[in-house]
């Protein structure tokens, strides 16, 4: 790792939003958590989060308020060994 220019964190993270919810028509809180490894500078770890959220887990997908939580993160290698 160049000291500076490479970073991968291993972070473990909780996500939750608000969907419609058909049956009552009002909204409805779900909540989740999830780990993975994100190459990215520490100060932009929940930014990398999100953007992971919202483009894996929610696309095209109807939501609000939209909340992450970094629950754990460690400096890894930026390769599986």
């Amino acid at each position: 790792m160049k000291a500076g220019r490479d970073y991968s964190w291993y972070v473990t993270y909780e996500w939750g939003y608000e969907y419609p919810d058909p049956e009552t028509g009002g909204w409805a809180y779900y909540l989740d958590r999830d780990q993975r490894r994100f190459d990215c500078r520490k100060k932009d770890l929940k930014k990398a989060v999100l953007e992971h959220v919202k483009k894996y887990e929610l696309a095209g997908e109807e939501y609000r308020d939209l909340s992450v939580e970094i629950l754990d993160a460690y400096m890894t290698t930026p390769e599986e060994i």
